[in-house]
């Protein structure tokens, strides 16, 4: 089989493998200084990013959009989220406003909209091949082929599913070439119906005019088109997991393309501009979000953008990282948030074994799939060959995307248990993902088939943020954080005449004395003893599954509280986990589930989980359940 002939082929050489996009929003370490040197976080001059609490339009918003007004305005907002990505206008101070803003009750956090970076490369000079020089092995039958050695039988929707329905994937990155001959012949662009092109009207009334193909985001345009290559061969591998886009005739395409732009050509992008987009593939239909970037620096607001998307049913494939660095003390933003159908996705070679560059850890990277010398479309009807977990991570959004093409009322959370049991356990990736597996597209289709009458459902997710994040500072770290300065401007007001003690120091004096006090509220209100229990515990002696990575444990439960539950179970288990639980009732008749934090109780040398936020009608059939059981 050879590519059409008359397209050039182009081999991209790095010294790094591939254009994995790096946030700089980060306090880290540069490599190979001595004695290590502290990065101070690159924003966005007059810009940042706020979260107001309740609802859009409420009493909150009012607040605090009245006290900004003449100094800053909102840029783009995000109703369903309540957050804004603020300009400031005129000549007040941001640093000001922003301090201000954090003392406002009605602001859940405010952080500075950070600069995103593409890594740098030693990227050689592009060496082009035409067509008929370059072959693609194919791994045998008419129904798989494959764009690498490894045998990951990349499969083509060859099921009974029958509807005319296909999965949007929205794909944020450097944009995408939608001209791109593959692109037009197989319809793989997706296209907002609801839009009238170059009419210069909002016609669907999202607040974007004219996007009938996406959006840049990064330079508030509706044309997304790629001109810097990235995206356009991330695109191509999604595209590729539904048909071998190198054959000569290709299909209609079951896979849409989302091309949602947030980098520039020189691959910059920011916060504001990743959060945008991920709200905006949400709002207008995608089922699957690619992120093959990442960065080290933790923003509140990605976080709730992807928690948002969790919310919604979506699924998530990010990137691990290219540094050859474990993630599970490094950690690597987004692929490192615990967003229940997020998978953090390593890159293997050729020979099946995880590559030379690509992040790894044994808890926080779930899945690998190949990532070495990957041959996907680049723009101007050329193709490329690049090689980083960029290219791994869409081997697994495609994959979804083909799960919810055979299932397609299953939630993000099912298809990750889906891909994560697919998985062809690998030797040599033990130590380095979660599964120890890298992904079988075959294996998964087919158990997506065997999934088409499975039931819809998530478990509650109770959003976690990092605590032992030394990038975060604590003006951003969001919600309840209020540091003994911040209590001296609650008790003392600035100003001040001359001579005497300022009331700064009077404040500062105030706030140490009663922060012993206000540290004890603090624990207090965060830690149950035995006397002072928020929740009462019963004895409940049933049995428990854990539900983690595509793993199923039992254990067995001992006491359960509207809070969390006790358990035994002999497994290795880690403090602060995030967990699956499914629970039974005594009788076996009935059973939840719900999603919690790994805890150990010392006084019981049990294991017990921490309850995030419970739908009412669990927390109704523990409180049924409970009127039955005896008090611990």
């Amino acid at each position: 089989m050879t590519i059409r002939s008359g397209f050039a082929i182009t081999i991209l050489l790095s010294g790094v493998f591939g254009a994995l996009i790096l946030p700089s929003q980060s306090f880290a370490q540069v490599s190979g200084s001595s004695g290590g040197v502290v990065v101070t976080p690159e924003t966005v001059p007059g810009e940042f990013i706020v979260k107001i609490k309740g609802q859009f339009g409420d009493q909150h918003t009012s607040k605090v959009f009245k006290h900004m007004r003449g100094r800053a305005k909102s840029h783009h907002s995000m109703p369903g989220m309540n957050i804004h990505h603020i300009k400031m206008t005129g000549r007040s101070s941001r640093k000001v406003l922003m301090d201000e803003l954090r003392l406002d009750p009605s602001v859940e956090y405010v952080e500075p909209n950070y600069v995103i970076h593409l890594s740098q490369t030693s990227e050689t000079e592009a060496q082009i091949l035409s067509g008929e020089q370059t072959q693609i092995m194919s791994s045998g039958g008419s129904a798989t082929y494959s764009q690498d050695s490894a045998p990951v039988k990349v499969a083509q929707s060859w099921s009974s599913a029958t509807s005319p329905n296909s999965v949007i994937v929205a794909v944020l990155d450097t944009g995408l070439d939608y001209n791109h001959y593959v692109m037009t012949s197989t319809s793989g662009v997706w296209t907002n119906s609801s839009e009238i092109p170059s009419n210069g009207i909002d016609d669907d009334g999202n607040g974007f005019i004219d996007d009938v193909h996406g959006w840049n985001f990064a330079s508030s345009t509706n044309n997304p088109m790629d001109d810097n290559g990235h995206g356009t061969h991330v695109s191509g591998i999604v595209l590729g997991i539904g048909q071998n886009i190198l054959a000569a005739t290709l299909s209609t395409s079951k896979i849409k393309i989302m091309p949602l732009k947030f980098m520039d050509s020189s691959g910059t992008g920011t916060t504001a501009a990743a959060v945008s987009a991920i709200y905006y593939a949400i709002a207008n239909g995608a089922k699957v979000i690619n992120n093959s970037w990442g960065g080290s620096g933790y923003a509140q607001s990605l976080n709730d953008a992807l928690t948002y998307a969790y919310n919604h049913g979506l699924f998530i494939a990010s990137a691990a990282g290219n540094y050859a660095s474990n993630d599970d003390s490094s950690p690597l933003y987004p692929a490192n948030l615990s967003i229940p159908s997020q998978l953090s996705v390593a890159a293997t070679d050729n020979y099946d074994v995880l590559a030379s560059f690509s992040s790894y850890g044994r808890s926080t990277v779930h899945v690998a799939a190949p990532g070495v010398s990957i041959l996907s479309l680049y723009p101007g009807n050329s193709f490329a060959y690049l090689s980083g977990t960029s290219m791994a991570a869409p081997f697994v959004a495609g994959l979804a995307a083909q799960v919810l093409r055979e299932a397609p009322q299953l939630t993000g959370y099912q298809v990750r248990q889906i891909i994560t049991q697919s998985v062809d356990v690998v030797s040599g990736l033990a130590n380095y993902v979660s599964t120890s597996g890298r992904v079988n597209a075959l294996t998964t289709v087919q158990n997506a088939i065997s999934s088409v009458s499975s039931q819809s459902f998530q478990p509650v997710y109770m959003e976690v943020s990092p605590v032992d994040n030394t990038s975060r500072s604590p003006q951003s770290m969001g919600c309840g954080t209020i540091s003994a300065g911040a209590l001296s401007k609650i008790f003392w007001s600035r100003g001040g005449g001359s001579g005497g003690m300022g009331s700064d120091v009077l404040g500062s004096i105030l706030a140490l004395l009663l922060l012993p006090l206000f540290a004890w509220s603090v624990v207090r209100s965060r830690w149950v003893t035995p006397e002072g229990r928020r929740f009462e515990r019963f004895h409940m002696n049933s049995e428990v599954k854990l539900l983690r990575d595509g793993e199923e444990l039992l254990g067995r439960l001992s006491t359960i509280s509207e809070g969390g539950v006790s358990f035994l179970a002999d497994m290795n288990l880690s403090k602060g986990e995030l967990i699956t639980l499914q629970i039974s009732d005594p009788g076996k008749s009935d059973s939840i589930q719900v999603m919690g934090r790994i805890v150990w109780n010392n006084n019981d040398q049990a294991y017990g989980v921490q309850f995030g936020p419970m739908a009412d009608h669990l927390l109704m059939k523990i409180r049924q359940w409970t009127q039955q059981l005896v008090p611990t």
